[in-house]
């Protein structure tokens, strides 16, 4: 079973872990630090970010939701391989799925349609 690091360990963090586990993969959370770990509440494995160099071949993923947060981890990880995560029961019209796969970092949830001419970029 494939392990997938999860950038964060709140609500867009799980509903990634939701994707992954759909997918067939395990989740590692990724806390930003020891009072992040400290608060966690949440089922599996959590590390902190500073300890991510141990786990750098994994793909990752990340589960921020507010916009400057999750701009400063891309751009501290920007050597990690950070993945889309597609959930099964997504959708997509002509073209989309290309246009998705084209990208990184992004996540689509369970019953998302795609429809023609939509742009996306990197995470």
């Amino acid at each position: 079973m494939q392990t997938i690091a999860i950038f964060g360990s709140s609500g867009y963090a799980r509903e990634l872990d939701d994707i992954a586990h759909a997918l067939g993969c395990r989740t590692l959370f990724v806390a930003r630090d020891a009072a992040e770990r400290a608060a966690w509440r949440g089922d599996g494995e959590l590390v902190v970010e500073a300890e991510t160099g141990r786990y750098a071949a994994l793909p990752c993923a990340l589960g921020i939701a507010e916009p400057a947060l999750r701009e400063r981890v891309a751009q501290a990880h920007l050597s990690l391989q950070f993945v889309n995560l597609v959930h099964p029961l997504a959708s997509f019209g002509r073209g989309q799925r290309d246009a998705v796969e084209s990208r990184r970092g992004i996540a689509i949830n369970a019953g998302v349609r795609f429809m023609s001419r939509i742009k996306v970029g990197d995470f």
